[in-house]
């Protein structure tokens, strides 16, 4: 879950600074599109490490049930 989490943070990070330098260099033309086709690999790996960072914290979860309910057994 860590490392998704870390992954998704750091592409959301990306993503915003690049979208701060997109604006500042919009009025080229060339410079928008390499840094419009950056931005969508960012939101891909954004969207994988969510997704990653989701899965192990739903995997975390039911090994915490797990935990609880044989405690409570015993």
């Amino acid at each position: 879950a860590k490392t998704g989490g870390y992954v998704a943070g750091g592409a959301a990070g990306a993503y915003v600074v690049l979208v701060g330098a997109a604006y500042l260099i919009a009025p080229g033309l060339a410079a928008s599109a390499v840094v419009a086709g950056i931005a969508v690999l960012l939101g891909i790996v954004l969207a994988i490490g969510g997704l990653l960072y989701l899965r192990g914290r739903r995997s975390l979860t039911v090994i915490d049930s797990e935990s609880e309910a044989q405690v409570s057994a015993e």
